[in-house]
């Protein structure tokens, strides 16, 4: 069990522990550097830059800044992750690109006034260039290898990487009062309309070939959370529904971010994300219901230990399950991830030998900046040093 002022407490030393700098700026290593995932992954930088732009940290939301714009590719996008030196560690992705875009674009508009919109325009008109020269020429949506969820959930043309696409393209609509990027961000979201509904709610994805993919994930509160869609819209509140049913761990307190259905299927453990739970709080605050949001936050404060939020939450149950497929989890994630999932299952089986609830990567930099930004969103921090305690806590 953990409160609100540890929880913030640990956040602030992730903050200190995670950083490096960057040719004059600063990223933020997935863990702090003695961890199992010191690298810098591209979508928890628009995360940190959108939590900072949201609690006024000005001089860190500058240098975080400073550190996307050197990792940008020349023609506009990001990898989706980086060394702790800057230098990419694979290709350039169209999802790691939208959401870095995105978070920039809010940043710039956060700050009512042309100095940052008209500094940061050269790098955003090529990015946007990128992305909609990346649309399929016939669906209007973006292809896709992966992207928040492992790729047996995301690859091809998926509803996250959509949503923040025109999301991106709206906001640089009104920021810079360019109708050619409104009429964009109008095209996609008309493809979603066409391609990624299904049966009055919102689906995860077409599959590279084209067939839909009826399976519920957490991805499916993208366009409420990129703000695509109202909160409040019935399409999204089928979606709550069928999210709630299929997705809420009774037990740990929390969202899974999907369902494994078949043993290696994927190279993510399974168990709740904080992650996932914090999305699904911000979506419940959006959608006007303030008791779900704050009971959520509440039991997954409960979950953990000292305010530390992990990658993942998993139970022995699930760990035996994981452990009882051993050789699939290892040969899903290539070299890197073979070397990472077996350190992981040796921490997993020694903590559950003392512990009912076991965590992955713990603490894990995205799950606290997540968590943080589903704090703000309901009003109980305004910045890293004051706060208002949880409601019921």
């Amino acid at each position: 069990m953990s409160t609100l002022q540890e929880f913030l407490r640990t956040t602030s030393y992730m903050l200190d522990a995670c950083q490096v700098e960057v040719k004059g700026g600063l990223a933020y290593l997935s863990t702090p550097p003695d961890g199992l995932a010191p690298w810098i992954v591209t979508h928890e930088q628009a995360t940190a830059l959108l939590a900072f732009t949201e609690l006024g940290e000005e001089t860190r939301a500058q240098r975080l800044v400073r550190a996307l714009l050197v990792m940008q590719h020349p023609k506009g996008y990001w990898a989706a992750a980086y060394r702790p030196d800057g230098t990419p560690m694979g290709p350039v992705t169209v999802a790691s690109s939208a959401a870095v875009i995105w978070a920039l674009l809010t940043y710039a508009r956060a700050h009512n006034g042309d100095a940052v919109a008209n500094a940061l325009a050269p790098r955003v008109q090529r990015t946007l260039t990128a992305l909609a020269e990346h649309l399929h020429p016939q669906l209007e949506l973006p292809l896709v290898q992966g992207d928040v969820l492992p790729p047996a959930y995301s690859a091809g043309f998926s509803l996250w990487t959509a949503a923040l696409t025109a999301a991106a393209f709206q906001e640089a609509g009104e920021l810079y009062s360019e109708r050619d990027y409104t009429d964009q961000a109008g095209l996609v979201r008309a493809a979603i309309e066409r391609h990624l509904i299904q049966d009055g709610r919102f689906i995860t994805r077409l599959t590279p070939q084209g067939m839909p993919d009826p399976r519920p994930t957490i991805a499916l509160l993208a366009p409420a959370l990129f703000e695509v869609w109202e909160a409040q819209d019935p399409l999204l509140d089928e979606t709550r529904a069928w999210i709630e049913r299929s997705l809420m761990d009774r037990q740990i307190g929390g969202l899974r971010p999907f369902l494994v259905y078949a043993p290696g299927e994927n190279v993510a453990l399974p168990g709740v994300w904080p992650t996932a739970t914090a999305w699904f709080a911000r979506y419940l605050y959006l959608a006007g219901d303030r008791e779900g949001g704050d009971k959520l936050l509440r039991r997954l404060l409960n979950s953990v230990v000292k305010g530390e939020m992990p990658q993942a939450i998993l139970t022995p149950k699930l760990l035996a399950f994981v452990r009882a497929q051993k050789q699939l989890f290892l040969d899903g994630g290539g070299q890197t991830g073979r070397a990472l999932m077996r350190r992981l299952l040796e921490d997993l089986t020694q903590q559950a030998k003392e512990r009912s609830f076991l965590y992955a990567i713990s603490p894990a930099f995205a799950s606290h900046m997540e968590t943080l930004r589903a704090f703000v969103a309901g009003g109980y921090v305004r910045t890293l040093a004051q706060t208002k305690t949880v409601a019921g806590q």
